[in-house]
């Protein structure tokens, strides 16, 4: 009986309590929610509010335009398979099966590597030779598709000046070796 009447006034106490606190609160501080600010002479106008915002809006001085050095190129590229210079190099050696010479002429892909990393210049040769340029590889490196018959422009391309080394991506070269 004892221990019934124990855990009534608990829960009495549990009830009662918050309910007495949030009356307090109420008529004696205001809430956040849903009041008023109370009226008085502080209130600032909209005039007012206005001006005191626009005197905290500055006007950012005219950006200025830093030339610099393009960077010079590394003469790699970097793919998932290793890196190489073309000029020097094959390239990495990837599973029988997943070489192919001359891809370029099946699948359209090539690689462009150009003297400097210069995404305008690379937009200019596709709009001179029709590429669609696909991906960056890395730095100077992008990989493209040729348009039709994609040996006629890869030729092209090894004799333009702008263009460091033209040549045709493995199959293997599009996937990772852990693949």
């Amino acid at each position: 009986m004892r221990s019934q009447a124990g855990l009534w006034l608990v829960f009495w106490l549990m009830v009662s309590l918050p309910l007495t606190t949030s009356v307090s609160a109420v008529d004696n501080e205001p809430t956040m929610l849903g009041e008023r600010p109370p009226l008085s002479a502080d209130v600032p106008t909209e005039g007012e509010r206005l001006q005191q915002a626009s005197a905290h809006w500055h006007v950012l001085p005219q950006p200025a335009l830093e030339t610099g050095e393009w960077a010079t190129s590394t003469g790699y590229i970097h793919l998932a398979a290793g890196s190489f210079d073309p000029l020097l190099a094959d390239g990495p050696v990837v599973p029988s099966g997943f070489g192919r010479l001359g891809d370029a002429q099946q699948t359209g892909l090539a690689m462009v590597q150009l003297y400097r990393a210069d995404g305008l210049l690379i937009d200019e040769l596709a709009k001179t030779y029709g590429l669609s340029v696909l991906d960056v590889l890395h730095d100077e490196a992008w990989l493209v598709r040729l348009p039709e018959p994609p040996m006629i422009t890869m030729q092209q391309l090894n004799t333009d000046d702008r263009v460091r080394w033209v040549g045709h991506q493995a199959p293997g070269w599009r996937v990772h070796p852990g693949l």
